[in-house]
């Protein structure tokens, strides 16, 4: 259980924060909330206790992570929206020291 949130996930779950949904388009036409797309990038929380089955978890907590933009569920704990999902909806590790990453989505 983590001081911050005193939630723990349970077995392959992760706990993430994700990253705040793009506001306004890059010509700077301001998104309404219905428009905006769910975020897909988010900072890792907490691990449950299974992910890495007995060995060293690929990931930990604090890494920055791409996942799958529709899978889990969102869950508010003290007022802050969490996202949980599954270790198999886990897409990469984002290293932001090495490059910078943009995610580029084509219809």
């Amino acid at each position: 259980m983590t001081e911050i949130t005193g939630f723990t996930p349970l077995y392959e779950r992760i706990l993430l924060l994700p990253d705040e949904a793009e506001h306004q388009t890059e010509t700077g036409i301001i998104l309404p909330l219905e428009s905006r797309k769910r975020p897909n990038t988010g900072k890792v929380i907490e691990i449950g206790h299974m992910v890495g089955n007995g060995k060293e978890a690929p990931i930990k907590v604090g890494d920055h992570v791409l996942y799958l933009r529709y899978s889990g569920f969102d869950i508010v704990i003290g007022g802050v929206m969490y996202h949980l999902i599954m270790a198999n909806d886990l897409v990469g590790i984002i290293d932001k020291t090495v490059n910078t990453f943009e995610l580029k989505e084509y219809a």
